[in-house]
């Protein structure tokens, strides 16, 4: 810019002189051209000539020196300036002196801080920087002169040791040779350093400088000596932790032989189960009894042998002896091997760790006993119970009977010549007819006894049923006292079946006894056979007093008779030997009934009978 202005100024003065010639010049002639003749107007033009020519001058003048100023102020302000440039860079290096200095003594501040001894070591080996510890660690295990310390070599430190550790040095040289080459990133080695008083132990690290090979490398030793004390301490206790274990473990073992010798030999079967009821451990009576293949695969529980209506009892019966923690029993049904439920004796006893152990003991002979003895006490209140009520309707049935036959045999014996022949039949057809209700009393008692233990035959063969339906029917219709109208029907015919007439005659029999006894006269009694699902269906219906609700229970107990029936003969015997001669049959019995609109009893015979 100032070469510019050099060359701005030097123009501008050509320019001055170029018009200061031109003035002179021009002035003359334009004066002596306007003003010839007046000369006082000559005159003030030349000294308006004259001042504009010094003007013209001053001008130039005046641009010459404010050049020659401006000069000399651009060379002063171009000396201040770089004064300032100058000091300001010895200014920035003193900050960057007194930085590098702060960053060294933070550097060396911080390694020394460090407990490993750490040193720097150039790419020949010689040591270039060493923290406390380095020094301490030299100090403290016999280097007392500078050796080991800055601006030695610690690769020939170490080629020259000789006698106890030289193999450690010598190991410890060609590792740190590696790293400082580029061979290896990394180098670590442990080696003992024996004393009179201890034994020490050091760990060596070399870590190189992020430079290209060869590079310098940080050394760092370690002292481990603690933790190798501790490692032996902890293996020393380790071995004798495994001796201890294996002593243990041969106890517990024979313990467990002893346990389970004991198990086995036990005539209960006894399980161990975890906190959670999952089975640990079993005796040989248990797997004999209860677990199967498929169980013993499945890792079961001890509720998944429990009966399942058993479980809400058993389980609550667990956690009661869970919180008393004392030994109780329950019976209950456990799932045997065959798919049968045995009846046993469980208790529990819970142990330290929240496991149990629980005894099962087979109840089976008991419970058999006790069901044997029970249905003897039940049967014995049966026996009392229908000996109480044959002593009733046998003092009844007999005795009205033969109070009779004894008042007619002795009219006949006394009066006999005073009564003709008509009174004589009359008197000795009654007897007849009241010695013929005896017998079939008697019969009747004897056929359920009979029936009830097993000592009536059963002769079943070829019959056909719709016949003897019928024939039967005939009969009654052929007695001189039948005031009813037995109606009968069937689906099909002929209808042949395995059948023990006898039983099946007694069957109808009874059946048509009761509907025309308990209906009143000329009421229908309908008797109607339909084929069912491969069963003989017999059904009897009457309209006659129908049978109360509470008596349909007891309706074929032996001589139970409702209390709807006072008044009409019976002996409550005929609907007990109807059910046992059906169910000699293979067939069953059921009764609809309504009080005063009369009852249907449906028997069922299989084909299979």
């Amino acid at each position: 810019m100032f070469v510019w202005l050099n060359r701005f100024d030097v123009r501008v003065s050509i320019v001055y002189a170029v018009i200061a010639a031109l003035w002179i010049i021009a002035s003359d002639t334009l004066v002596n051209l306007i003003f010839s003749g007046n000369e006082s107007l000559t005159a003030a033009m030349s000294i308006f000539k004259g001042i504009g020519f010094v003007f013209v001058s001053t001008l130039a003048l005046f641009t010459i020196l404010s050049r020659e100023l401006r000069q000399r102020v651009s060379v002063e302000v171009g000396l201040q300036k770089d004064i300032i440039e100058r000091k300001q860079v010895e200014a920035e290096q003193v900050r960057h002196a007194l930085m590098l200095e702060d960053i060294h003594h933070f550097a060396q501040a911080t390694v020394d801080a460090l407990p490993a001894s750490t040193s720097v070591l150039a790419t020949d080996g010689t040591i270039l920087s060493v923290n406390n510890s380095w020094k301490r660690f030299g100090t403290e295990h016999g280097s007392t002169s500078l050796t080991h310390f800055v601006g030695s070599n610690y690769l020939t430190i170490c080629d020259s040791s000789v006698g106890a550790g030289a193999d450690e040095a010598q190991t410890a040289s060609e590792g740190i040779r590696a790293v400082i080459d580029g061979q290896s990133d990394y180098f670590s080695m442990e080696y003992p350093y024996p004393t009179p008083t201890r034994n020490f132990w050091f760990r060596l690290l070399v870590n190189p400088f992020d430079e290209p090979a060869p590079r310098r490398v940080v050394v760092a030793q370690i002292d481990i000596t603690e933790l190798k004390e501790a490692e032996e301490a902890l293996q020393k206790a380790h071995f004798g932790l495994e001796q201890r274990v294996v002593a243990r473990t041969l106890e517990l073992s024979q313990a467990n032989a002893r346990l389970k010798a004991i198990l086995d030999n036990s005539v209960n079967a006894i399980l161990l189960v975890d906190a959670s009821l999952q089975i640990q451990q079993t005796n040989l009576v248990f797997n004999r009894l209860f677990r199967s293949a498929d169980t013993q695969r499945l890792n079961p529980t001890l509720l998944d042998f429990i009966a399942v209506d058993e479980l809400p009892r058993v389980t609550a019966f667990i956690d009661l002896v869970r919180v008393e923690q004392t030994n109780k029993l329950i019976e209950t049904r456990v799932l045997g091997n065959d798919g049968t439920f045995i009846d046993v004796e469980l208790s529990v006893a819970f142990m330290i760790d929240d496991g149990c152990c629980v005894p099962l003991h087979d109840i089976t002979a008991r419970k058999e006993a006790e069901n044997s003895l029970r249905n003897a006490l039940e049967r014995e209140r049966e026996l009392s119970i229908l000996k109480s009520r044959f002593v009733s309707i046998a003092s009844h049935e007999f005795r009205n009977p033969l109070a009779a036959i004894f008042t007619s045999t002795e009219i006949l014996e006394k009066y006999r010549s005073q009564l003709t022949e008509e009174q004589v039949d009359e008197r000795l057809g009654k007897v007849k007819q009241l010695v013929k209700h005896l017998t079939n009393l008697v019969g009747d008692v004897l056929n359920l006894s009979r029936m009830q233990s097993g000592g009536s035959e059963f002769k079943p063969a070829p019959c056909d049923l719709d016949e003897l339906c019928r024939d039967i029917l005939d009969e009654f219709r052929q007695r001189e006292d039948m005031r009813h109208r037995l109606r009968y029907s069937t689906t099909v015919s002929p209808i042949v079946m395995n059948l023990d007439k006898r039983f099946i005659r007694q069957i109808l029999t009874n059946l048509l006894s009761n509907a025309i006894k308990y209906s009143p006269e000329n009421k229908d009694v309908l008797v109607s056979v339909i084929w069912e699902d491969d069963a003989a269906v017999l059904r009897v219906e009457d309209h006659g007093i129908g049978i109360p609700e509470a008596a349909l229970k007891h309706l074929f107990t032996p001589f139970h008779r409702a209390e709807n029936v006072e008044g009409i003969q019976g002996t409550g015997l005929g609907l007990s030997i109807t059910k046992q001669a059906i169910e000699l049959h293979g067939g069953s019995i059921n009764v609809e009934s309504v009080v005063g609109e009369g009852t249907i009893i449906l028997v069922r015979l299989p084909l299979s009978s």
